[in-house]
């Protein structure tokens, strides 16, 4: 009897050994890390352990070509959107994906999937039936060697970025576009409708002002300014934003007209912040445009 009491206490005590053992929270090799890029209104959040090179042949040995990898270590790497996008010029709609990788050698396109079970572990529980989508990407050899797996958005513009996945020598790119412009568009076109009436010329003038940074619709941008001059006429800012979309659609005699009149409409008021701001800036700028007449 003594003996089997010692074994259940030896028992009770290897149990509570175990269950202590699996609450341990050490570090992990390949620490968890994530980043969060807004690109227009769209909100891209990456999830994702980074594992280390560690002196290891990374591309084409520790992750086999043409094999489906998780993008990362431990976890499923998750990619959530907010926001409807398009990767590589295919739709998918807001939401959490898992992100997996089939790698190719550099030079050739890798395949970037999209997948709707990202709750799970690397890719041991993968399931192609769930896939939202797989396009082709491209991999790049040759980069700065980057010893600790890396995701990052760069590129940004109003309404588009590129994902890059890099790792050791090699790097994965992602074009992802949002509708940020029509977005914004849909915006403007609300607030003519429902915003004051008074403030219609400014709402005008950011407008245009909006167009002339995205890239957008020129003559669009210049309707709509002009609606602001015609508003407001004593007001620097909306003529300056009307001669630099003259300047972009190649009007550089309207452009200097205008400009010199947003430097009379400024000097004729102290107490004009951005005309204050901009004088130096508007003289070398309309000084320049003369030059090339």
């Amino acid at each position: 009897m003594h003996i089997r009491n010692n074994l259940l206490c030896l028992a009770l005590l290897l149990t509570s050994l175990s269950i202590n053992a699996q609450q341990l929270n050490l570090p992990r090799k390949s620490p968890k890390a994530s980043i969060s890029y807004t690109i227009g209104f769209t909100e891209i959040t990456i999830i994702y352990s980074a594992p280390a090179v560690e002196g290891r042949k990374v591309w084409g040995d520790l992750i086999p070509f043409g094999e489906i990898w998780r993008a990362g270590a431990n976890e499923t790497t998750s990619i959530e959107f907010n926001n409807d996008v398009q990767i590589e010029g295919q739709p998918i709609p807001k939401g959490k994906y898992a992100f997996f990788l089939i790698p190719s050698p550099c030079g050739s396109e890798s395949t970037a999937i999209f997948n709707k079970d990202w709750d799970q572990w690397g890719d041991i529980g993968y399931d192609e039936s769930l896939d939202v989508l797989r396009v082709k990407v491209r991999s790049i050899c040759g980069q700065p060697p980057v010893e600790r797996l890396e995701y990052s958005i760069s590129n940004q513009g109003f309404d588009h970025g590129i994902i890059r996945l890099a790792w050791d020598d090699a790097e994965v790119q992602i074009n992802v576009q949002t509708d940020a412009i029509q977005q914004s568009l849909a915006k403007i076109e609300d607030a003519l409708i429902h915003g004051e009436a008074d403030q219609k010329y400014a709402i005008y003038a950011q407008g245009a002002d909006f167009l002339l940074s995205a890239g957008g619709d020129l003559d669009k941008a210049l309707e709509w300014i002009n609606e602001s001059v015609t508003l407001r006429a004593d007001q620097s800012f909306n003529w300056w934003i009307k001669a630099q979309v003259q300047a972009k659609q190649g009007d550089i005699k309207g452009a200097i007209a205008s400009g010199e009149q947003a430097q009379t409409v400024g000097m004729a008021n102290e107490g004009d912040r951005f005309y204050n701001a901009m004088r130096a800036t508007m003289d070398k700028v309309i000084s320049d445009w003369k030059n090339q007449m």
